[in-house]
Parts: C-alpha cells; sequence; structure tokens
C-alpha cells in the first residue's frame, strides 16, 4: 500500500477554514491552514483533488503502487498573497480618510482590479481557486 502526503500551505486567505481532501470523488478528509496529513492509498491509480465550499483545484492522478510515498501541495489561488493585503490596506486608508474628511475616489478604483480578480476565482474560475500540485 503507498502513502500519500499533503501539506497545505499557511497563508492569510482562507486560514479560518478547512480543506476537502477527495480521493476518487470520495471525501477522504479535511486538512487545516499550514497542516500535513497522510492517506493509505490501495494498489492502482486514483484521481486526488481538494475542495473549500464550491471551489476546487485541479485533479491530479496518483499511481497507489507498493510502498510509493507521494507527496502533494494544496494552496489557495496564486494571486491570494498580493491582493487581499493591498484591498485590506486601501480599505483601511479609504476609512482613515474618509474619518479626517480627506477621502479619495481614486480608493475605489484601486480596488475595482481585486474586486474582478476575487469575483472571477469565486465565479468562473471556481475550478482553479485552490492549487494542488506535486511536490
Amino acid at each position: 500500500m503507498s502513502t500519500l502526503i499533503i501539506e497545505r500551505k499557511t497563508e492569510l486567505s482562507n486560514s479560518l477554514r478547512q480543506i476537502g481532501v477527495y480521493i476518487d470523488g470520495k471525501k477522504a478528509g479535511t486538512i487545516a491552514n499550514g497542516e500535513t496529513r497522510e492517506y493509505d492509498l490501495p494498489p492502482g491509480t486514483h484521481e486526488v483533488c481538494c475542495k473549500i465550499d464550491w471551489c476546487t483545484s485541479n485533479t491530479i492522478e496518483v499511481s497507489g503502487e507498493s510502498e510509493l510515498i507521494k507527496i502533494l501541495q494544496v494552496s489557495g489561488f496564486k494571486n491570494s498573497g498580493w491582493i487581499i493585503p493591498i484591498a485590506v490596506a486601501v480599505t483601511i486608508v479609504s476609512l482613515i480618510g474618509r474619518a479626517f474628511g480627506f477621502a479619495s475616489r481614486y480608493s475605489l478604483i484601486i480596488l475595482i482590479p481585486a474586486f474582478i480578480i476575487m469575483l472571477y476565482y469565486l465565479t468562473f474560475g471556481r475550478r482553479n481557486y485552490l492549487t494542488l500540485s506535486e511536490k
């Protein structure tokens, strides 16, 4: 029997939610932020993917050959590392500006691209919201 190891990166986005691990379409378990889990695979070829809410990752085929150890890594959508901090910073600066009377309409213009990217990953790009890769 082979072993599948799935590592989840520590990230700000989705840090409070667990990601479901699916092997051959059946839920094998969940993985928390920054956690590593091991799953035993019976002989044969298996399809592995991860899901969080209605969003999924790509599917990777894993061979269940004897005593094989396969390591996969799962993470959130690839642009979350810069989109979310910028959106939060612009929102905070905008709120502070409004409190002191120098509100700017330009802060909204800066937020529009970040909003469009996040909206894409929550709708049309929901099948690529998570990234599952071989390590």
